[in-house]
């Protein structure tokens, strides 16, 4: 059975963070009231990431980021303390917003590290990996299939 859009996106972002040496704990944590993507371990920072897959940018909607508006974030914090909770993690934690637009089969990346705090500052999200390309005119990353 084929995957959909987002599956894949949140399978892509599974993928970056095992080659990045992160640990992924959980996928798709729910309870009452919210959803978690991805659930992972950055050193000993755990992060809470919400994936978000477009097949291109949408001028109505925007990006990835865009859709996790006020409501959403409060949503996947008040699933984190549920996560945390039942985990008995007391650690430092780390929201991101993973974002991938497809387009002609390409797939690009944008990662938003600590994106609940860095809602409205410039673009210190930056970050350099070599698996992927930053191209410094969409202000993305680009995924290479080679």
């Amino acid at each position: 059975m084929p995957k959909t859009l987002g599956a894949e996106g949140e399978e892509r972002a599974c993928n970056w963070m095992l080659a990045r040496g992160w640990r992924v704990l959980e996928r798709n944590f729910r309870r009452r009231g919210g959803e978690i993507d991805i659930v992972a371990m950055d050193g000993a920072t755990l992060v809470m990431a919400e994936v978000k897959t477009r097949s291109r940018i949408h001028e109505k909607f925007g990006g990835g980021e865009q859709a996790v508006n006020s409501k959403k974030r409060r949503r996947i914090i008040k699933t984190t303390h549920k996560w945390m909770r039942a985990h008995s993690f007391f650690g430092q934690k780390r929201y991101d917003i993973i974002e991938w637009t497809v387009s002609e089969g390409r797939w690009r990346l944008r990662w938003v590290p600590g994106a609940f705090r860095q809602w409205h500052q410039s673009d210190d999200w930056r970050y350099y990996d070599d698996r992927f390309q930053y191209n410094d005119a969409s202000g993305r990353f680009e995924f290479r299939d080679e």
